[in-house]
């Protein structure tokens, strides 16, 4: 959309294309928004999950044309615990790295860097932690070539510890990353003839690295912690959905206003936004449906009938915008009308206003009021 919307995001997104369908690239599984997904589970909204991630996955084959594809693909988790990692095995993502602080701590003869289990309490995934103290030497004030001598020379170092056994590190920058392109650029040019490191995907990672070592490594567990609460409830979210729901089922999944909507409820899931904008978002998709069902109008005035039969002549205002054809379905309430045949009665309303005579059954005589007609939304035409 923002490429769409911005004629300056288009070689970007194109570059992205380019990169994601390179063979060396590995596209992995991503959450349609950063999500925090231990304080969703905590807060009964775990369910969103593996959702987040089908639909992360649909967008970004949609946005680039490529997508994950092994069974088993990789990926990087943070935050995480032990129900997000079961989630996924779930999944069939069987391979992840995490932040080395998410682990129980363990010590270590050699840097750690090979490949392990991570146990949960219902299975096991092949784990890889990232290396802080790397991560760290490629930030502070020293100019770029000296952080990137220092990169080198402890990477050198890892190497030499145990030359013969295939071994790697994971870097992995924090979210909201701003790198330093001279820093980075000079890295990447280092690293191209630098005969004791080879560059390799995440599942490049755990195709190749040995799982040789200390066995006190071999299998390590997930430390325990206190996820905060998500920005919104499981009934606000839920309440919210249900709206949507039923407004789709009315408007058409494929309308605009209902794809705005969806974005709307999905973006309320997101770590990265406080409560006050997760609720805005809500507000947005409660705005969508009051816009449909505020928009059609029936009067309410007094009439009397006199035979068995009667024409009941409704008034309608169908005020959509954008304008639109909606179906509406009348329902009697009165103990003393029903509709012929019994059942309920679907109207086509077109946009403006509408006078639909409705033919009713009387079981008593005497005087009715039109407020004991129900209407109820059905489907666009």
């Amino acid at each position: 959309r923002t490429a769409a919307a911005d004629a300056r995001a288009g070689p970007g997104l194109a570059r992205l294309r380019a990169a994601a369908g390179n063979p060396r690239t590995e596209v992995l599984p991503t959450p349609y928004v950063p999500i925090d997904a231990p304080s969703l589970d905590a807060g009964g909204l775990g369910d969103r999950v593996p959702t987040e991630y089908a639909l992360g996955d649909e967008v970004l084959r949609r946005a680039l044309g490529a997508g994950p594809t092994d069974p088993r693909t990789a990926t990087f988790i943070d935050p995480v615990d032990d129900a997000t990692l079961d989630r996924l095995r779930d999944r069939l993502v069987t391979r992840v790295a995490v932040r080395d602080g998410a682990l129980v701590p363990v010590e270590h003869q050699f840097t750690p860097a090979r490949k392990f289990e991570i146990a949960t309490g219902t299975g096991r995934s092949e784990g890889a932690a990232t290396a802080p103290f790397v991560e760290r030497l490629l930030d502070g004030d020293a100019p770029p070539a000296v952080r990137v001598a220092r990169v080198v020379a402890a990477l050198a170092e890892v190497a030499y510890e145990e030359p013969g056994v295939a071994r790697g590190l994971v870097i992995a920058p924090p979210t909201n990353w701003n790198p330093d392109a001279a820093t980075v650029g000079r890295l990447l040019d280092a690293l191209r003839g630098f005969p004791l490191v080879e560059p390799v995907t995440l599942s490049g990672f755990f195709d190749r690295v040995s799982t040789e070592g200390d066995d006190r490594d071999a299998v390590r567990t997930l430390a325990p912690g206190d996820p905060p609460p998500p920005s919104v409830t499981p009934e606000e979210y839920h309440f919210a959905a249900e709206r949507l729901r039923s407004y789709a089922a009315v408007v058409g999944a494929d309308d605009p206003s209902t794809a705005d909507a969806e974005r709307a409820l999905h973006t309320a899931l997101a770590s990265d936004i406080d409560a006050e904008r997760a609720r805005a978002e809500l507000d947005r998709v409660e705005r969508t449906v009051r816009s449909l069902t505020d928009a059609v109008h029936v009067d309410a005035k007094r009439i009397t009938v006199t035979s068995r039969e009667a024409s009941v002549p409704l008034t309608f205002e169908n005020r959509t915008d954008p304008a639109r054809t909606v179906k509406v379905r009348v329902s009697i309430t009165s103990d003393k009308l029903r509709l012929p045949g019994g059942g309920d009665r679907v109207l086509d309303l077109a946009p403006g206003r509408t006078v639909v005579p409705v033919s009713v059954e009387v079981r008593a005589s005497g005087t009715l009021d039109r407020k004991s007609t129900r209407l109820n939304s059905s489907h666009r035409t």
